[in-house]
């Protein structure tokens, strides 16, 4: 909600400087502020005057779309991160379940046999091991690099036009630009500045539009989400600022040749009238509903309670709990399929002066150090009989002839007593 409430103000935001720039240049045309700065004195150069208080007004209308710009930056920067929030979160779903299973394959796969092939190939297995260190983090960094080199840009050039403003209004009125400024080379900035900002714009709807393209089905799996049309409700705008100033400078500067305080304000009537079916864009594209993707910002704690998150704070936190990263483990087939197996996996033989208290002890502590605490269940069961029951052991069923702790033909053949016994495990070995 956070960033999407700064994404959808950008046509307000813009249209109200629009409509700020129309009474500053209507003040041109009726010489309000020209009779401001003239103050009633008739002893000033009037014709000076008026070229000042032309030139202010002139640099007052750029410090507004400069503004205005920059804001446009920061609200596609908004719906950058929130594109990169959405897929962090599903990196963050996924990545419990990836790992817990490729945890339970390579254990399963060491108990069985450690010289197994496939161990080797598991532990080459790096980037789905962490995937939102390896994969995600320098995907957003790149794919962020430009958006923050767009913002950045407009900044600068937003403060160097606000700084001339500032400085030829009064009370300072110090003519900064022009033949009779007092620091022409200043302005100069302009051209290339402008360049600059073409450029970064250019480059920050760039790697919005690879990253929108390249991650639609995740984009796409939110509820309602509809990346493409809340992209188009940004992009539309940036698009209509480079296109119609370009448009408009050549047909009304050459074609009608009109002064550029009129183009100005055709310029800017024109925005405050493209506002208008731009908002209803954005209605339509970022209206939120009950059961929305809005959903996403809202996440219990551990003991029930209902918390929001918000734009400023570190995205999933909640989702790095160990209660969430339980809850995103696999639990009834995999303990199904790989815990508990049929097949003794290991014989235990006990020599000695063994007792029936001391075999049950055995049996407790590995039952206890095998137990899972998140579902309750040992991995593995174990028995313990008296050596006695086994006389004629040949014929139980045992592991593979591989399984670490199988029973060897010198085993076979040792002799048993009454005070000796066996414990037979089913499962993994600890």
């Amino acid at each position: 909600h956070d960033l999407a409430m700064q994404v959808v103000c950008l046509p307000l935001v813009y249209g109200l400087f629009a409509l700020d720039n129309i009474v500053t240049m209507l003040d041109i045309f009726t010489g309000r502020n020209y009779s401001k700065m003239l103050g009633g004195r008739s002893d000033q150069d009037q014709f000076k005057v008026w070229k000042l208080s032309a030139s202010v007004n002139e640099q007052a209308y750029n410090t507004n779309f400069e503004l205005a710009d920059l804001y446009e930056a920061w609200a596609l920067q908004c719906f950058g991160l929130l594109c990169f929030t959405l897929v962090r979160r599903q990196v963050l779903l996924e990545a419990p379940t990836v790992e817990y299973l490729l945890n339970e394959v390579e254990q399963y796969l060491t108990t069985t046999d450690e010289s197994n092939p496939d161990l080797k190939k598991l532990g080459e297995l790096t980037l789905l091991k962490k995937p939102e260190k390896m994969l995600f983090a320098p995907l957003e960094q790149t794919s962020n690099l430009g958006i923050k080199v767009f913002v950045w840009t407009y900044a600068a050039k937003s403060a160097y036009s606000l700084l001339l403003t500032v400085l030829a209004e009064p009370p300072l009125n110090l003519e900064i630009c022009g033949g009779n400024g007092l620091f022409p080379s200043a302005c100069s900035v302009d051209s290339y500045a402008e360049g600059a900002a073409m450029l970064a714009s250019t480059l920050a709807i760039l790697n919005i539009v690879v990253f929108e393209h390249n991650l639609k089905p995740i984009l796409n799996k939110q509820k309602r989400f509809r990346a493409v049309m809340k992209f188009m409700a940004v992009k539309v705008l940036v698009s209509i600022v480079f296109f119609q100033s370009f448009i408009l400078s050549v047909v009304c500067g050459t074609a009608f040749n009109m002064s550029r305080p009129q183009t100005n304000l055709c310029y800017s009537c024109l925005i405050c009238f493209e506002v208008l079916p731009l908002s209803i864009l954005v209605l339509y594209a970022w209206r939120p509903k009950v059961g929305d993707w809005h959903e996403g910002d809202q996440y219990c704690h551990d003991g029930g309670e209902l918390d929001v998150e918000f734009a400023g704070e570190k995205t999933g936190a909640h989702m790095s709990s160990e209660s969430f990263i339980a809850s995103r483990k696999p639990q009834t087939s995999m303990k199904d399929s790989i815990t508990f197996s049929e097949e003794i996996s290991a014989w235990v033989e006990l020599r000695g002066d063994v007792r029936a208290g001391d075999g049950r002890a055995l049996v407790q502590a590995i039952e206890a150090l095998s137990t899972d605490w998140d579902s309750g269940r040992a991995r593995i069961s174990a028995r313990y009989k008296p050596a006695a029951l086994f006389q004629d052991f040949r014929r139980m069923p045992t592991a593979r002839s591989s399984t670490p702790g199988g029973i060897d033909d010198n085993s076979l053949d040792a002799p048993l007593n009454r005070s000796s016994g066996l414990l037979d495990t089913q499962g993994r070995l600890l």
